[in-house]
C-alpha cells in the first residue's frame, strides 16, 4: 500500500467515525450501541419489598435460627514476667488480680519460661494491665507486666523544636515538670535522644493521653504545637533467634543445627563474650 492509499485509509477512517458520531442514535448501525447512562438513583420499592418479605419470613419461621457476622476478635498478649525466676505465683491469684482489682477478665492465661501470658480480646485492658496500679499489684504476687513493642509505640510520643533550655534538662525534671502542668497526663518513662537538646521522647501509662491536642498551658511555659508532636512508630521484623536471620523464618521453622552468635551470627561462638580481641 503507497504513503498516498494509506493516507486515504486514515482519511476514510477518521471520515466514518465523524460521520457516526452526526448520525442520529436511532439510525446508527445496530452493531455500535451507546447505552444511556444508569439513573444514580435507588428503586425504594423493590428496597422495601425485599426488606418486607425478609421481616416476614423471619417473623412467621420461628424455627430458623437467626445467623450472625462472625468476625475475627483482635486478641492482645500481655507479658506477666516473673520478678523471682525461682517463685511461681498460681493462676487464681492472677485471675483474682485481674477481674477483682483491675475489673479486667482474661480469655487465657498461658504459662511460659520467664512468667505467663495474659491474653484478652478488649484494647481498654490493655491500659489497664500495663497501668502504674496494675505494676504494683503485680509486685505482690511476684510479677511485673512487660508492655508490647507495639502497644509502647502508641504510648509514645516525640516532641520536636524544643528550645534548648528545656533540653538540657535530665528526664526526671522533665517528668516532673509536665506532671505539676498537666496532673492526667501520667508518664511512665522520659527519654532523651543523645545528647539532643531540641528533641525528647515521653512514653504515657495509655494510649489515649497521646491522642488529645497540645496543652493550652504547657511545660516550661512554651507553647507546644501539633506539628512537633509526632507518634512513635513500631516496625515489626521478624529474626530467628537460633540462626539470627532476618525476615525468612520464625525459630521454630529454623533448620539449622549450628548456634549462632547473636552479635556477630558468627558460629565459632554464642555470646559476645567469647568474642576474640580485636588488634587496633
Amino acid at each position: 500500500m503507497s504513503s498516498r492509499e494509506g493516507g486515504q485509509g486514515r482519511g476514510g477512517a477518521g471520515h466514518t467515525a465523524r460521520s457516526l458520531l452526526s448520525t442520529p442514535v436511532n439510525s446508527r448501525p445496530s452493531r455500535l450501541h451507546i447505552a444511556e447512562p444508569l439513573p444514580r438513583t435507588i428503586n425504594t420499592t423493590t428496597h422495601q419489598n425485599t426488606t418486607q418479605h425478609f421481616n416476614n419470613h423471619s417473623t412467621n419461621n420461628h424455627n430458623t435460627r437467626p445467623t450472625y457476622n462472625h468476625t475475627k476478635n483482635t486478641t492482645f498478649r500481655i507479658q506477666l514476667r516473673k520478678i523471682n525466676p525461682n517463685i511461681t505465683t498460681d493462676k487464681q491469684k492472677i485471675f483474682e488480680t485481674t477481674v477483682k482489682d483491675l475489673d479486667v477478665p482474661l480469655t487465657k492465661l498461658t504459662e511460659n519460661n520467664s512468667g505467663y501470658y495474659a491474653i484478652t480480646d478488649e484494647a481498654a485492658a490493655v491500659d489497664k494491665l500495663t497501668s502504674s496500679k496494675a505494676t504494683e499489684l503485680f509486685k505482690k504476687i511476684n510479677l511485673r507486666p512487660i508492655i508490647p513493642p507495639d502497644i509502647r509505640a502508641k504510648k509514645t510520643i516525640f516532641i520536636r523544636q524544643l528550645d534548648s533550655s528545656i533540653g538540657k534538662l535530665t528526664p526526671e525534671e522533665i517528668a516532673r515538670e509536665i506532671k505539676t502542668q498537666q496532673p492526667w497526663a501520667k508518664i511512665l518513662e522520659v527519654t532523651k535522644i543523645k545528647n539532643y537538646t531540641h528533641v525528647i521522647k515521653v512514653t504515657f501509662s495509655e494510649i489515649s493521653i497521646t491522642q488529645k491536642n497540645p496543652p493550652k498551658r504547657p511545660p516550661f511555659n512554651t507553647k507546644i504545637t501539633p506539628s512537633q508532636i509526632e507518634l512513635e512508630k513500631y516496625t515489626y521484623i521478624q529474626i530467628c533467634y537460633k540462626c539470627y536471620k532476618f525476615e525468612d523464618h520464625a525459630i521454630y521453622q529454623c533448620t539449622s543445627t549450628t548456634p549462632s552468635c547473636s552479635e556477630c551470627a558468627s558460629h565459632q561462638h554464642t555470646n559476645n563474650a567469647t568474642l576474640p580481641l580485636k588488634n587496633v
